[in-house]
């Protein structure tokens, strides 16, 4: 809403939590799961016991991997630990996915 990355996670979890409620059928369980994921998302140097938490973070690592000059941006942004396991969890999705682990960037 603002335009800004900067704890987008965080930030953003109230305003789906906002929304799933004004959509309706969704339990408070589901609800809470939803936002956790998305409020905790972008922790991906963090490996937590929650599947859905996890299957999150796949899913924006894979997804931001595939925009042109996300590797220049990560190295730029993200710590150079914090970039290895970036990368590390590009190329174990892509291989869960039978794509080329080797090729972690578009």
């Amino acid at each position: 809403m603002t335009g800004s990355y900067k704890n987008h996670g965080p930030e953003g979890a109230p305003i789906a939590e906002k929304i799933l409620r004004e959509v309706g059928g969704f339990t408070e369980e589901e609800i809470k799961t939803i936002t956790n994921a998305i409020a905790h998302h972008s922790e991906k140097e963090i490996i937590s016991d929650d599947p859905y938490v996890e299957i999150v973070k796949d899913v924006d690592v894979l997804d931001s991997s595939l925009y042109r000059n996300a590797e220049g941006y990560y190295r730029i942004h993200k710590a150079p630990k914090i970039f290895e396991k970036y990368l590390k969890r590009i190329k174990s999705v892509r291989a869960e996915l039978g794509l080329n682990p080797e090729k972690p960037f578009r």
